[in-house]
């Protein structure tokens, strides 16, 4: 891919994803090529992940973290008060997510809140903007499936450190997982009471 497909992927600036990428290329964890000239200028670069990139010196795989992350679940799930902790480690998480992002309003907050959760990993979108989050990818998949109420829990519960620690009034009611295959959705709701009508 090129820079500004590349840019546009993860929502960043094509000069910010550039040096990113000049700096991975030169520890060997992308490849860089010219692309066929189109026009005047010089080519442009398309990037590949260089075979073994998912592995970095002194560090291990992806795959390596999905099965530490199993074994942490499953033992975390056989604790008294699991679905408690995993909330509060959760809402941790996102007050460091979200620390310096205060905002003005709910409704940026929760924009603010869809873009952590895009850098999380977990592809949300929102096409009604009065219905839920919608996350379209899970990062611990097949560790949120073995183990929902652990896993379920420190999303919903980082959700809610996020929008706490931006100052919001807004509140994730409940994280109902796998709606279908590849979709939870995320309910929110405001935390102000709803107004008093006057009897009569």
């Amino acid at each position: 891919m090129g820079v500004r497909e590349l840019a546009a992927a993860v929502d960043r600036r094509p000069n910010s994803v550039r040096e990113q990428l000049d700096e991975l290329a030169t520890v060997g964890m992308v490849l860089r090529a010219s692309a066929p000239a189109a026009g005047r200028g010089r080519p442009a670069y398309h990037y590949l992940a260089a075979p073994g990139a998912d592995r970095v010196q002194g560090a291990g795989t992806t795959e390596d973290y999905r099965s530490l992350a199993a074994v942490l679940a499953d033992q975390i799930a056989r604790l008294p008060g699991s679905a408690e902790a995993s909330v509060s480690a959760g809402k941790r998480w996102g007050s460091a997510l979200a620390e310096g992002r205060a905002v003005a309003d709910d409704g940026a907050a929760i924009d603010r809140l869809i873009g952590i959760l895009r850098e999380a990993g977990f592809a949300p979108d929102r096409p009604d903007p009065a219905g839920p989050v919608e996350l379209h990818r899970c990062p611990f998949d097949a560790v949120a499936r073995a183990h929902p109420g652990i896993v379920c829990g420190v999303h919903l519960g980082m959700i809610r450190g996020a929008l706490t620690t931006m100052g919001s009034s807004i509140d994730v009611e409940r994280l109902d997982p796998f709606v279908t295959p590849d979709t939870c959705l995320a309910h929110l709701a405001s935390r102000r009471p709803a107004p008093r009508v006057p009897p009569g």
